[in-house]
């Protein structure tokens, strides 16, 4: 069922959250449902004490069926509410009535640590379809939102290589594309400032148009970055392929992260 398609919301539909947990140095957080729902974006909000310095979404599952698919996390930097991910960010699976959402995350901010409180935005579902399919019935290709990539620590800046890699778990199709960095020593978020990115391959096939000696900015693939519509890269990922992300970081020294949003496979 498409998202915000319906013609008026049912009671206890609009949003799901979870109790507020923490401070601590991982999250694992269980938002459980009230009624039949379609899951749709996922949002976190990183608080406490210290300044945001972001994380890793390690986990997720919807009534304990893996929603992510690759062997790496993804970043917090890309899935906080003011990320504009549009579409790009949208689970797309049904949780019925008192089934649950988990998800872990491991946050970056030393003692006294903060904490991360998530929610997702739903649309009641839609009863012509049925009743809920469990998870398991589902198909594994309808169980794709995240494919994450990991990170770099501590790299050296002044035009030094980096790379991401992950392999793909199980056969998905990578949609709307995000990358951040962050200052190494200050640890504060700084978008992607010097981060360019001259290679993406899926399975040794290059994805970018360009010369091998050109590059791409990765500021158009940030959280702000406002060209929402033309980043769902929409390309085929088969189980046990591996997918790398190069560039090279013109800046200081960064820790840069980065994930694909998924697209259901077919689509």
């Amino acid at each position: 069922m498409p998202t915000n398609q319906i013609s008026f919301r049912t009671s206890q539909s609009f949003a799901l959250g979870h109790p507020q947990i923490g401070p601590q140095a991982t999250i694992v957080a269980t938002a459980t449902a009230q009624r039949d729902l379609m899951l749709g974006r996922y949002l976190v909000e990183e608080g406490g004490a210290n300044p945001f310095l972001g994380g890793q979404l390690t986990a997720a599952a919807v009534n304990g069926a893996s929603i992510l698919t690759s062997n790496q996390p993804m970043s917090l930097w890309g899935l906080g509410a003011n990320a504009v991910n549009a579409g790009n960010n949208f689970i797309g699976v049904p949780l019925i009535n008192n089934g649950t959402f988990v998800t872990t995350i491991q946050l970056d901010a030393p003692a006294p640590f903060n904490t991360a409180n998530g929610v997702v935005l739903c649309d009641p579902w839609d009863s012509s379809y049925g009743a809920v399919p469990p998870p398991d019935a589902m198909g594994s290709g309808s169980l794709s939102w995240g494919f994450g990539l990991g990170r770099v620590m501590n790299n050296a800046g002044g035009g030094a290589p980096f790379q991401l890699i992950a392999t793909c778990i199980r056969d998905t199709v990578l949609g709307g594309f995000f990358i951040g960095s962050r200052d190494s020593g200050t640890r504060q978020v700084n978008t992607t400032a010097g981060i360019l990115i001259n290679s993406i391959t899926i399975n040794n096939t290059e994805m970018l148009a360009n010369t091998l000696n050109a590059t791409v900015v990765a500021s158009a693939f940030q959280a702000l970055a406002q060209d929402t519509d033309m980043k769902n890269l929409a390309a085929f990922v088969p189980q046990n392929s591996n997918v790398i992300v190069s560039g090279v970081n013109i800046g200081g020294a960064s820790d840069i992260e980065a994930h694909f949003f998924c697209n259901a496979l077919g689509t």
